[in-house]
């Protein structure tokens, strides 16, 4: 039993009037395909930090997105990058201990078009 089941919330004592910035801090893991797929672009690989860059500028909307309802745990996510034509196609697992983006695949094309029901995320 955790000592959050314990505490009952008997009144309140005060309120924040200073936003409070909530840091999320999650892992990204990536499939046997996309780490294939990152690859295949000859001459023109895509990095590892070029991934992390897309999803750390697209997290923010992806909660936000999860906070209001328009996306729920394990809903597929396209984050594509018109500077670097990058899209990278995964989704967040929420549940469980720490949060992660497990990534479906990567590649380099302009105009990419997921399947029905991916929520699009554009930079």
């Amino acid at each position: 039993m955790r000592l959050s089941d314990l505490i009952l919330l008997e009144r309140t004592i005060g309120t924040i009037t200073q936003p409070i910035q909530v840091r999320v801090v999650m892992d990204v893991e990536g499939t046997y395909h996309s780490d294939e797929r990152q690859g295949r672009h000859e001459g023109n690989a895509i990095t590892d930090d070029e991934i992390i860059a897309a999803i750390n500028a697209a997290l923010p909307k992806a909660m936000d997105a999860h906070t209001s309802g328009r996306i729920s745990d394990g809903t597929g996510i396209c984050i594509s990058q018109r500077s670097n034509s990058l899209n990278v196609v995964g989704y967040l697992k929420l549940a469980g201990n720490a949060p992660d983006f497990v990534i479906a695949t990567v590649m380099k094309k302009q105009g990419f078009m997921p399947k029905q029901g991916t929520y699009r995320i554009s930079l």
